[in-house]
């Protein structure tokens, strides 16, 4: 009959066998990029406010941020911008939408990390309508060394670990629960506006009426009387030969009224005649960046005064993989195809609530 000790020895040892046998919990998130200066520049698009909620999923990340509830921003990071992406969800009873992690963090002590071994940031200027996008040149890109992210699941922090030549940092980032963000939602159906146009041309046009001192910025449609040729056929059925209005952006301020309207190289998909709305135009500043950066952007607009200004960034791809990039999700969709998606982009999508005009 054993004794007493030998089976405690055995005990110990079945124990210790099953602990090792115990494979290490694999972590929710984990994903490298190979160009941290790409993410750091998107991800300053959004930097108007300190905090951001990011969403996880199989096609990539949904960064968002909010301003009073009248504004929202938002970049749409595809899986496909790292050289490696693995999203493992947690197990959960509905099984009715796609699986999703969402986690808030500091969005502006993120962008100081990721900006630990990338240069100062490279001078832009706009000519004629063409803006240097000296930030997404491929000598620049490859002077951000590479980012690996790394996330536990719920409770646990963001690591993010950035490597240059031999120098290597660990970053922990605190996440929080995320607050309800109520989308503003944009009635597809109901579009009074939707443009195609250089972002640069846009991005020029809001630098030129910010020397107004104006508090708000009119988003107007004014008949024309110049015969166009538009590019799409969605015109209304009651007028399909009548020629597409101009566009305009009104500003009144102190030192005045001041007028910018867009040529007719612009892509006008869809209108209603007399679609007028107006914005606070600091608001419309915050999407500066993106405009400044983007090569494309989209102006839709619906009948209730919600605006979305989406833009898509251009930049060198961060991985060699052969795979299904996929779409992701959310509004994006739709404007990719019109918007001459490319295999390595970011896209951005802010939405504003417009304001009452003074009579």
């Amino acid at each position: 009959m054993p004794s007493n000790a030998t089976r405690e020895r055995n005990a110990t040892e079945n124990i210790s066998t099953v602990i090792q046998d115990e494979p290490e919990p694999q972590p929710v998130f984990t994903a490298t990029s190979s160009n941290a200066r790409q993410l750091y520049n998107v991800l300053k698009c959004l930097n108007f406010q300190s905090k951001a909620q990011i969403e996880i999923n199989h096609d990539g990340l949904i960064v968002t941020v909010e301003d009073s509830r009248v504004m929202q921003g938002t970049a749409f990071i595809e899986s496909a911008l790292f050289t490696s992406f693995v999203y493992n969800p947690r197990p959960t009873s509905e099984a009715s939408d796609p699986p999703t992690e969402t986690f808030a963090l500091s969005l502006s002590i993120l962008l100081e990390c990721l900006q630990i071994f990338t240069p100062a940031e490279p001078r832009q200027f706009s000519n004629g309508g063409q803006t240097s996008n000296n930030v997404f040149s491929p000598a620049i890109l490859r002077s951000g060394g590479t980012a690996k992210f790394t996330y536990n699941g719920p409770g646990s922090p963001l690591f993010l670990t950035l490597a240059e030549g031999g120098d290597v940092t660990t970053c922990e980032l605190t996440t929080y629960e995320p607050e309800m963000i109520l989308p503003i939602p944009l009635r597809m159906e109901e579009l009074g506006v939707k443009v195609i146009m250089k972002a640069a041309w846009l991005h020029d046009a809001i630098r030129e009426l910010d020397n107004n001192l104006t508090d708000t910025v009119t988003l107007l449609l004014r008949p024309s009387s110049v015969p166009s040729h538009p590019s799409h056929p969605s015109h209304p059925p009651s007028a399909p030969s009548a020629p597409a209005p101009d566009f305009l952006l009104l500003t009144s301020g102190p030192l005045g009224s001041a007028t910018v309207e867009f040529g007719k190289q612009i892509q006008i998909l869809h209108y209603t005649e007399g679609y007028r709305f107006s914005y606070a135009f600091h608001l419309i500043k915050n999407a500066g960046r993106a405009m400044g950066l983007a090569t494309k952007a989209s102006v839709r607009g619906d009948s209730q005064g919600v605006l979305s200004l989406q833009f898509m960034i251009e930049g060198d791809g961060g991985g060699d993989r052969d795979r299904d990039r996929g779409g992701v999700r959310g509004t994006m969709g739709e404007e990719q195809g019109n918007m001459g998606k490319k295999m390595e982009t970011s896209f951005l999508d802010f939405r504003f609530v417009a304001v009452e005009e003074e009579e």
